[in-house]
Parts: C-alpha cells; structure tokens; sequence
C-alpha cells in the first residue's frame, strides 16, 4: 500500500514555505522516505512549540501594552477636559493638549489593532503548522514506517511479531507503573516524563497485537488485573486507549489484523469469532473492553 500523501494545498503560507525550503518541488513531498518524514516531524515538532511561544509572548506584550497606556489615555482626557472647563484659562490655550491626547489615544488603538492582526494571523498559521505536523506528517510518518518493517506484510505468524525481552519488560513496567499511580500521575510529571519520553519510545515498533498479546497472556493475569485499574481511571484511560487505537487503525491501513486472530485469541484465551470480528471490522475499543473485562473463553464451552 502506498505511503499517503501530504496534501500541502490549502494549507498556509507558513506551511507551504516551511516544506518549500527543503522541497524547492511540491511533488518531491510526496515521495519522502520514513527518515525524511522523521526529521521533518520534529523539525516540525520544534517550529510548533516556537510558534507557539511567540503566541504567547505576543499576547502578553500586547495585553501589557494595552493595560499601561490605555488607562494613561484615560487619565489624560479626564485632565484636559477638567482644565478646559474648570479653569479660567482660554480654550485655545489648552487646545494643543488635546490635539496630543487624541493624537495619542489614535496611535495606541492602532498598535493595539495591529498586534491583534499579527495575532490572529500568527495564531491561524500556528494552529494550521500544528494541524499538519500533528496529523497528516505524523500519520504518513507511522505508515511509512510500519510499511519499512514489514509487520503485517511479511509476517503472518502471531508468535512471529518481533518484540525482544528488554521490550516485553518494558510493556509489563508500563501496565504496571499506570495501574499503581491511576490518574494521580499528572502530580508526578518525572514519572510521566519517563514513560512518555524514555519508555515508549523503545516499545514503539511492537506490533500493537503484540502488546496486547503480552499484557492479556495467560501467563501473567496480573497484568490484565492492572489493566482493569488502568481503566478504572478516566483520564488514564482515555489518552492510554486513544494511543492504541490510532496505532491499530494504522497498521490495519497496511494489512488486515484478522489474519492473527488464531493465534491471538488463543494467546488471550479469548473466543476465536469474536476476536475475528472486532478485528475485521475494526472495533477497537469492543476488543479493549473484551479483552479486560471478560473472563471466560466460550470456545471451551
């Protein structure tokens, strides 16, 4: 199956010039190998998280500059307008003060407007780069690399998805780690920083079948009983199920899952026709609430 490509029409001028200085042809973006994908994500990673701090700085300077002078303008016309009608002095005296403070409060609404401009147009092409980078590089990035290691291609053998021990042992200190802490992680973000950045990225290339065929294996229930306090937690669960979902919906892109079905239900001691189904008609999050929370195995009926 081919790689999908990156539809770069449509989308901001910030994007197209980003893509544009290392791709001087539109069509070249849509032949690039998985490095060239990788490199380009998080070079795009970086620029999104560049954008959107001088967002951020942008909205304070100009929130800064709004509080300090408009009250000042305020001020101004209030003094002007008492000098000019409480004092014996002539108008036409006083006049040119008044000439400044307009002046003045012209010149402040029109920066003022002109940072709102620079911020909803920064604000458009941040949200657009983000969009592009986050989804469609992101999405033709895992294609292209589950297509390079020939997963679901080459191997039709269950038992023959590769997944070292180091590997298996990291799944199991993740399970673990999430069903001990639940949603009280977010109050210990060196843990959080450890799974997301240390963690995951070496259990990346596992076959996602064969993540769940470690954790549901028969030889260790204790891990499915973790997963069950994983999903007694909301926000665990969400951002936990979120994840392999969109990692089986890529690697069903490139070839159909139910052709493990044997295999991983026997592995799961879950019923064959079940498994089957959900897998072929891609009923993620049935086959999670299956495998977690069902038992009995009705082949053995």
């Amino acid at each position: 199956m081919a790689t999908s490509v990156l539809q770069i029409k449509g989308r901001s001028q910030c994007v197209k010039h980003w893509l544009l200085d290392h791709y001087d042809e539109p069509r070249k973006i849509e032949k690039l190998s998985y490095t060239e994908l990788n490199n380009l994500y998080h070079e795009g990673q970086s620029k999104v998280k560049t954008k959107r701090f001088e967002l951020f700085k942008t909205v304070i300077l100009t929130t800064v500059f709004a509080v300090t002078l408009f009250p000042i303008i305020a001020l101004s016309f209030v003094f002007a307008f008492s000098t000019v009608f409480l004092s014996s002095v002539s108008p036409f005296i006083l006049y040119p003060s008044f000439i400044t403070t307009i002046g003045l409060a012209s010149l402040t609404v029109k920066k003022v407007s002109d940072y709102v401009l620079y911020i909803k147009n920064l604000k458009r092409d941040t949200d657009d780069l983000q969009d592009f980078v986050y989804k469609d590089l992101k999405i033709c990035k895992e294609k292209e690399f589950i297509k390079n290691a020939g997963y679901a291609i080459n191997i039709i053998n269950f038992n023959e998805l590769p997944c070292s021990e180091h590997q298996t042992n990291l799944i199991r200190y993740l399970i673990k780690t999430l069903s001990e802490y639940g949603g009280n992680i977010v109050f210990y973000p060196h843990t959080m920083y450890d799974l997301q950045f240390n963690i995951k990225p070496q259990i990346a290339d596992v076959h996602p079948l064969k993540f769940l065929g470690i954790i549901f294996s028969e030889e260790t229930p204790i891990l499915k009983k973790q997963m069950q306090e994983i999903f007694k937690s909301t926000f665990i669960k969400t951002r936990f199920a979120k994840d392999l979902i969109k990692k089986l919906e890529r690697y069903a892109d490139v070839q159909p899952l139910y052709i493990y079905t044997k295999d991983f239900a026997s592995t799961a001691n879950k019923n064959e026709a079940v498994i089957k189904d959900m897998l072929t008609n891609r009923k993620w999050n049935e086959l999670l609430d299956y495998l977690i929370f069902h038992e009995y195995n009705y082949t053995k009926q």
